[in-house]
This record gives structure tokens, sequence and C-alpha cells, in this order.
């Protein structure tokens, strides 16, 4: 008998016929799959830094004179031993602390007074002679832990951000601890300046430039941002009869952006910046205040006045935790053309006796614009009017609140019927 064989492809099966049309079915096995071969090769997947060095563009901040531990990153399916080799970008040795430059982890002893950008090359290299490398970039930028890390001039002038002659490049700051300028120099930082603030780091200044451009902003962010905490470093505090004019200015996650004491009598004239993340983005006592077009965000407190002189002028408050603006100790000035914005508690608050006019500010939202405290007489009321009270539903007398043991009055008529509506008290 003469047997028959067909291909059963749908199944992936070889029939045999055989007679009758008896079959068998014979499973077509699939060839093993070939053994999986380790790369025995050392891999090195990059160069962790310790702490928490604020990193830019894939650069890593470090202070010039600090003890900086680095740890290599390696995978080795092989299990031998393996040797580091750490240079700088010209080849040399680094000055570790390890002197043999084979470990793992070392301790890099960044050089005092040397600044700019620096790239560390770790080789790792195993028995058989295979290696791998990485390349980390470093910037290595000016620690602040004294006032006379840089020495005032002929005119009394100490100076941040002067690139040295014959060069445009700008060093990084890195503040640490407290710093207090002796009353006797004008501390000015240029534009385009980066200042790193430690924690609890603190500036206390006389006389105070910061001279930020719209095309050269000036930053003070902390140093070791964890992402969890709303304070990371704690303020620049103008002292008594001091000065200080600021522009084009960011200040991120301090306990105070600036701060004047009930000492104070100083003189504070900020335009074009922005404070964020802050406990209280101000917080001045007996001062003269100017503020154009600044920026209030995402703080626990906007900012706090106390026994000032307001001149407020163009700019933003949003997203205060507690408060926006608060007015107190008799506090005087004026309010105007000022967004207030999604706010958590009241937008502005008015106690002891403070009497600032609040004319051609705009009040988004439903909650509490205006909350009036104790300590005013009857007479004279506080001015709200001529101001616009956004898209609420809710009645405007409704968003003024005044504290129960208050006898003080206000006047909101005539208010504007839109932002940009003309209006004359």
């Amino acid at each position: 008998m003469k047997a028959s064989f067909t291909a059963c492809k749908a199944k992936s099966m070889l029939c045999l016929l055989i007679g009758l049309g008896f079959c068998v079915v014979l499973s077509c096995a699939t060839p093993p799959s070939a053994p999986q071969v380790l790369d025995y090769t050392p891999s090195l997947r990059g160069v962790s830094v310790s702490g928490s060095a604020p990193k830019v563009s894939s650069v890593t901040v470090v202070p010039a004179g600090a003890d900086v531990h680095l740890v290599a990153e390696t995978v080795h399916f092989g299990g031998d031993s393996l040797t580091f080799t750490w240079t700088d970008e010209s080849g040399t040795e680094v000055n570790f602390s390890d002197h043999d430059h084979t470990a793992k982890s070392v301790v890099w002893n960044v050089p005092s007074g040397e600044f700019g950008f620096v790239d560390i090359t770790c080789v790792v290299t195993d028995l058989s002679g295979d290696t791998d490398q990485w390349v980390e970039h470093f910037e290595v930028g000016v620690l602040i832990n004294s006032w006379d890390v840089i020495p005032p001039d002929q005119n009394n002038e100490i100076h941040w951000g002067v690139p040295e002659v014959g060069s445009t490049y700008i060093p990084q700051y890195i503040m640490s601890g407290r710093i207090t300028v002796p009353a006797a120099y004008t501390l000015i930082i240029e534009d385009s300046v980066t200042i790193w603030c430690s924690n609890a780091s603190k500036l206390r200044v006389t006389n105070l430039e910061i001279n930020g451009t719209e095309d050269g902003e000036v930053n003070m962010k902390p140093y070791a941002d964890t992402g969890d905490n709303l304070v990371e470093w704690g303020y620049i505090e103008i002292m008594q009869d001091g000065v200080a004019t600021v522009t084009w200015t960011n200040m991120k996650k301090a306990d105070k952006g600036i701060f004047v004491d009930d000492s104070g009598n100083a003189t504070i004239n900020c335009s074009d910046c922005s404070i964020t993340d802050c406990m209280k983005g101000l917080e001045v006592s007996d001062s003269v205040v100017t503020l154009e077009n600044c920026f209030f965000i995402d703080n626990n407190y906007g900012a706090e006045f106390d026994n000032c002189i307001l001149t407020l002028n163009n700019g933003t408050f949003t997203g205060s935790i507690d408060l926006g603006l608060k007015c107190a100790d008799n506090s005087t000035g004026s309010c105007s053309n000022i967004t207030f914005v999604d706010n958590s508690g009241p937008a502005v608050t008015l106690i002891d006796g403070s009497f600032v006019e609040f004319r051609d500010n705009i009040l988004w939202g439903e909650g509490i614009a205006f909350l009036i405290g104790s300590g005013y007489p009857s007479t004279p009321s506080i001015d709200l009017r001529c101001n616009y009270w956004g898209n609420s539903t809710v009645a405007v007398i409704n968003r003024v609140e005044v504290d129960r043991e208050s006898i003080a009055t206000y006047e909101f008529l005539p208010q504007k019927i839109d932002s940009a509506a003309d209006c004359t008290p």
C-alpha cells in the first residue's frame, strides 16, 4: 500500500495518512532558542553626587572648596575585581581624598578660588582589561560664607557677578550661613546672577542693589530643593535705615523674600520681581515701600506691612494659602492696578487703623476680598471705591468682612463694571 504525506500548515503539524484514513499526527517541534550570552564587559551607568546639589541642564553646581562625595554606578556580570580611575578633562588626576584613584567611591576636594566648568571622567576596568567610562559635568561656584569673600572696592562697594578681566563668564554663587555686610558697604548684585541659598542661609545688609534686567534676571533659590518643604532658606534682611533697590529678581522658597524688622526706617523699592513659594513674600515694618509690577505667587502670606507708607502699583497676588496682602499698624498709602486671584484666605486684610487707598484693582473670585479688623474709628471710611470685583455672583457687600469688634466703615461705590472701565470716585 502506498502512503502519502500532507503538510497541515494551519496547525504547524505533519499528518501521515496511512491506509484507510488512519492518521498519525506528528508535532513540529520549535527549534530551541540560542542560549543567552551575558556581556561581561563592565558598564558604567553614571556617577552619583552626594547630597542634593542642584543640577542645571545636566551640570551639577558645587561650591569651591567643598568636599563632594562621588560614587560610580556600575553593572558587571563578570564578577571579577574592578578598578576605577578618576580624571579631569585634561587627563590630570583630580585631587581626591582617596589618593590611589582606584576606588568606586571617592571624595573630590574641589579647589578653592577656581570657578567655572569641570568635567570629571571615571573609567572602570576589569581584570580582562575591558573598560567603560562616564563623564560627569560640574560647575564650580563661588562659596559665600562670609561677607568679605569678595572684598569691597575703593568705592566701598561689593560686587557679585562681575566677570574677571578679559572674560564674560559669570560664576554661580552659593550662599551659606548668616552673612552680615557691614553698614559701611553697599552690596551690588549684577544682572544674570544665580544665587543658590543653602538651608537657613540669611543675607543681612544695609544698602543693597540687585540690578537684574529683562534679559538677565537675578535668581535666588534653594541650593538643596527637597521638593517637600515650603521653606528651604532664610531671607534678605534690610537693616535699620537701609535702602534696597531690587529689579528683575526672582526669589523662591524662602522664609521671607525681604524682611525689615520693627526698628526698620528702611526704603524698599522693588520692580519687575517675582516671589514664589515662600512663607511670607515680604515682611516689612516701619518703612517706605514701593512695588511696581511685582508678582506674589503661591506663598503662605503674599506680603505683610506694619506701619509702612506704601505705593503698590501693577502686579499680582495669587495662590496665597493664608492671605494675599496684609496692611497693619497704621499703614498708609495706595494700592492700584493689582490683580488678586485664587487666594485661599482673604485677598486683603486691613487692621490696626491702616488706611490704604485701594483703587482700580481686580478682585477675582467669590471669597473674602477685604477683611477689616479692629483698631479703626467710625470715621473716616476705608476707601474701596472704583475696583472691579471680578465675575463673582456674590454681592460686593458679602465680599467685605468686618470684624465684629470693629466699628470701621467702608465705601465701595462707585465700582467698575469691567476691568477696563473708567471710574471716578
